[in-house]
């Protein structure tokens, strides 16, 4: 797993070498400006020390693991184990998620590391050039990591081309050819480091992780072989993994339990852009300790605030651990009341009435253990 960040460490020993020597040295200082040369060393000096920061701050804060999570009383009749709350995510029987590997209730939109050997919050992805997961505790530093990567290979690839041609013409129509490999390593990687950055602002948008879209493009694979196997069409297409798109919740209903379907296209977890994009930064990622609600309208203050922890370095870093620091430390595994908290899935206000409308218009069904009977519906009977 260490292969790919030794190779990034390289790559940036030779990219350092080419733009503080070859172009910042050799064309720019000896034959053009020493002032400009020094702006290039000094800007893409910070740029590469604030890269090594905030991956070390990734590594360092780590994904974030999921509490245990004691086994709910679904009977009502055991004061031992923890009461159920008013709603869980669930399988089509009714039954919460559990994690063998933990001996644990899974917390919504967390799922087991092998590398971790954990449960990890808000599970994102596994990310092999900084080789570590990430997950609701380090996903924020990973976004400053991206967007201070896309600046320090943009700033490069300004300042080569604007001395390319001279260092062209000067060298009787041949280039320095370290030249060219640079404008291939920042190319290459300015291709695909912005896009990633688009990618995770669309997914901020939707409250949304890598899993997810992942999950989305599953189930879209697995009905489109459903669909060529039902038309008996020909296709070298493979069976893909199944993935039937639909998930469960078990809610609290006229003194008993109903469970009710969704589907993976929905966005249950989102409120509108900007509520999002607060809750992210002035809540570190952690949906269960919202900044912004409906309710309470967000000042102009908070939406301000968000966008300097986006976009100043260290002040997220320092805010994370000087004062959100303290909430992760009260968070032990032992803590009944936190871990019941992570339990509960932080739906928005819009899916909670959805929820209410499937009750209301009878969409749901009794769970098994209390001797429901009825059928799950099908993937496209659990969409809205």
């Amino acid at each position: 797993m260490m292969f790919f960040p030794i190779v990034v460490v390289l790559g940036l020993g030779y990219i350092d070498f080419v733009v503080f020597y070859s172009l910042g040295y050799e064309e720019i200082f000896k034959h053009h400006s020493k002032g400009v040369s020094i702006s290039l060393w000094v800007i893409v000096g910070i740029l590469e020390l604030l890269v090594f920061i905030y991956w070390g701050t990734i590594l360092l804060t780590g994904p974030g693991v999921s509490p245990i999570i004691e086994p709910y009383d679904l009977y009502s009749q055991n004061s031992d184990l923890s009461p159920a709350p008013d709603c869980f995510m669930c399988d089509e029987h009714g039954f919460p998620h559990w994690c063998s590997e933990c001996q644990s209730l899974m917390a919504p939109r967390s799922f087991h590391s092998k590398r971790v050997k954990r449960c990890v919050k808000k599970y994102d992805h596994f990310c092999l050039w900084v080789g570590v997961d990430i997950g609701s505790s380090n996903y924020n530093f990973f976004l400053k990591l991206v967007w201070i990567y896309g600046l320090f290979f943009l700033t490069i690839l300004i300042y080569l081309l604007r001395y390319t041609k001279s260092n062209y013409n000067r060298g009787s129509k041949d280039i320095n050819h370290n030249f060219i490999v640079l404008y291939v390593l920042c190319g290459l990687f300015s291709l695909f480091i912005w896009p990633l950055f688009m990618v995770h602002v669309y997914y901020i948008s939707r409250n949304m992780t890598t899993l997810d879209d992942i999950t989305k493009k599953q189930h879209r694979r697995y009905k489109r072989w459903l669909d060529i196997v039902e038309k008996k069409k020909f296709s070298f297409m493979k069976q893909p993994r199944i993935e039937k798109g639909v998930r469960y919740v078990n809610m609290a209903h006229k003194n008993s339990r109903a469970v009710t379907s969704y589907s993976v296209a929905e966005y249950p977890f989102s409120s509108t852009f900007k509520e999002n994009w607060v809750n992210l930064w002035l809540s570190m990622n952690n949906d269960h300790r919202y900044y912004y609600s409906s309710e309470n309208k967000s000042p102009i203050s908070a939406v301000l605030k968000s966008i300097a922890l986006f976009l100043l370095p260290f002040y997220d870093i320092f805010y994370y651990f000087s004062i959100l620091r303290q909430y992760e430390k009260e968070r032990s595994l032992e803590t009944g009341d936190e871990a019941l908290t992570i339990s509960k899935p932080a739906f928005s206000s819009e899916f909670h009435k959805w929820l209410n409308g499937q009750l209301d218009k009878h969409k749901y069904w009794s769970p098994s253990y209390l001797g429901g009977e009825k059928a799950a519906p099908s993937s496209t009977e659990g969409e809205k």
